[in-house]
């Protein structure tokens, strides 16, 4: 996945505890993020936000990645 400059991991980490509606710091690296109440319908709109922001997301590749490390590791490298 290539990504733009602007998603970062502390995007990341900020976009994700919004939408669970917790506080980003208490999203740890390697909680899988099922655990921390992350379904597909939310995924789905991470995915779309960051998309509409021109960024090119594989919607299963994350899937296959249970945490916010390996979302961040997807995302932007």
């Amino acid at each position: 996945m290539s990504t733009q400059p602007e998603l970062t991991g502390d995007r990341i980490t900020r976009d994700i505890a919004e939408i669970l509606d917790l506080d980003p710091s208490t999203v740890e690296p390697d909680t899988p993020l099922t655990e921390l109440g992350l379904d597909s319908l939310r995924a789905v709109t991470l995915v779309e936000n960051w998309r509409a922001d021109g960024v090119n997301v594989d919607f299963q590749e994350l899937m296959a990645l249970p945490t916010l490390n390996g979302w961040i590791t997807a995302l932007t490298r």
